[in-house]
């Protein structure tokens, strides 16, 4: 079975605020914006048709990223005058670029074949389910063109809103998480704006149709001028809608922990091996005896503790000899890492504990893995460690609640790794999960982390929200 996203019940929370009376006012707020731009543009006479579709896009960018932005913190019913900042302005110049690039090729086409007098009629009569089809069977390669537009639009509006600079916002690696990674979720994506309009239309038509007959009983203008205007109002809800669904699609986003991670991951805490690969079963075909687990590894502490510099350097020779027979048993390899380290050969210490840790991790001896890299704390950052590998560790540690640990492991995992806005992530999903066990101080420690290293990132603002609900929790804790 396919894995369900967390934006598929994101994308219903949003629908949901939608529905809201708020957002008849917020829809206000775009109609108000774009009458006066519409007042503006037509003041300037001869170069309004030159400046007034710009101007509207840019308006247009900037109301879908005031409704995109707030999501990615979890609030999907922010209205017009949430505070955006710097952050409204960057997401701005992203759309603009994008569209520049992907839409107005397409878009140019169809602005000067029809001409821009004749575009806003067609637009206009788009309106009228009948015309629309009318419209679309006489001219079917300017119609595809439009879709293909709107399509277009859409997209860039999504990576614009989860890039957090132009350079990632025309990266491969963004179109590849949106049409590759993502694409199971854009007919959800679509099928949710569209159907929350629709339904928002539906709604609201119920009793704005006592307001409209009351109208035409006093004049068949106010009749027309009341409809009218609640027409607008809906299509002035779109910018609404598509923003708030792009912030869900982003921060809707599955976690990092994919099946066959999660598998692996299961396995590791089980204690079991993970399938075999071809070289895997040319390995056990040998006729090596199965791996026996010879003492803890707080027994190995104690006795390397208690062991003399000659003793010490007998036991050595001892493990490499063991180790040079078995080389994939992994309690000798943890046995030899403490011993080196006892003996002052930390270059060597180190190595043996990166490979001990490594092989256990991924051979399934987790329990040994994991006391090997607390064993090595203060050295953990000199293990160098891969990214699996930490993002294992890190997920071991999260189920034995050593929250710091794993918050440490997670998020160099992902930094290790190229995914910047991942590591964040992977931080306050380790702080919410502290949070909900009742381990308020590693909480607050990692959301103030998050808040220090990622001052001017779209999560920032979500960790000082969870900092602030923490500090209120303990509070109401201790009294």
């Amino acid at each position: 079975m396919q894995k369900v996203s967390r934006f598929r019940g994101m994308a219903g929370e949003a629908a949901c605020q939608f529905m809201s009376p708020k957002t008849l006012f917020s829809a206000l707020s775009v109609l108000i914006v774009f009458a006066a731009l519409h007042f503006a543009t037509g003041m300037i006479g001869d170069l309004a048709g030159f400046i007034a579709l710009p101007v509207y896009f840019l308006a247009y960018a900037m109301m879908v990223g005031r409704f995109s932005l707030p999501p990615l913190r979890g609030a999907f019913d922010s209205g017009s005058f949430a505070k955006a900042g710097n952050k409204l302005l960057f997401f701005i110049g992203r759309c603009l670029a994008l569209n520049l690039v992907f839409v107005l090729p397409l878009a140019l086409p169809v602005w000067m074949s029809i001409g821009r007098e004749t575009l806003l009629d067609s637009a206009a009569g788009m309106l009228i389910p009948l015309a629309s089809i009318q419209q679309s069977a006489a001219n079917l390669p300017l119609t595809a063109l439009v879709l293909a537009s709107m399509l277009m639009l859409t997209l860039c509006f999504i990576v614009a809103t989860r890039a957090e600079t132009l350079r990632e916002a025309f990266s491969r690696e963004a179109w590849r998480w949106l049409l590759s990674k993502r694409r199971a979720d854009l007919p959800i994506f679509y099928a949710a704006l569209s159907g929350g309009l629709i339904i928002f239309f539906g709604i609201y038509l119920i009793p704005f149709a006592l307001v409209f007959f009351l109208a035409f009983k006093i004049s068949v203008q106010a009749g027309v001028a009341v409809s009218g205007f609640f027409y607008l109002l809906v299509l002035a809800a779109s910018p609404v809608l598509l923003g708030r669904m792009c912030g869900a699609f982003v921060a809707g986003e599955n976690d990092p922990e994919n099946a066959t991670e999660n598998i692996e991951n299961i396995l590791a805490l089980l204690g079991a091996a993970p399938s075999a690969g071809p070289r895997q079963q040319e390995l056990a075909l040998e006729l090596e005896p199965p791996i026996e687990k010879k003492l803890s590894f707080d027994e190995m502490v104690a006795k390397t503790r208690a062991l003399s510099v000659d003793a010490l350097l007998a036991e050595i020779g001892k493990a490499e000899a063991a180790l040079a027979i078995r080389p994939h048993d992994p309690y000798t390899a943890v046995e030899l890492a403490m011993l080196y380290r006892k003996a002052g050969d930390t270059e060597k210490a180190l190595a043996m504990a990166t490979d001990a840790i490594t092989q256990a991790m991924h051979d399934g001896y987790a329990e040994i893995g994991v006391s090997l890299f607390r064993g090595f704390a203060k050295e953990r950052a000199d293990l160098g460690l891969d990214a699996k590998t930490l993002d294992i560790i890190g997920n071991v540690l999260l189920k034995q609640g050593l929250m710091l640990d794993a918050g440490w492991c997670l998020h160099e995992s992902a930094l290790s790794a190229g995914y910047l806005l991942k590591a964040q992530k992977k931080l306050l999903h380790v702080a919410s999960v502290a949070e909900e066990t009742g381990k308020y101080a590693e909480a607050i420690a990692l959301y103030n982390f998050v808040i220090d290293a990622y001052p001017d990132t779209n999560l920032a603002q979500y960790a000082k929200q969870g900092k602030i609900r923490t500090e209120a929790i303990r509070r109401k804790a201790d009294n």
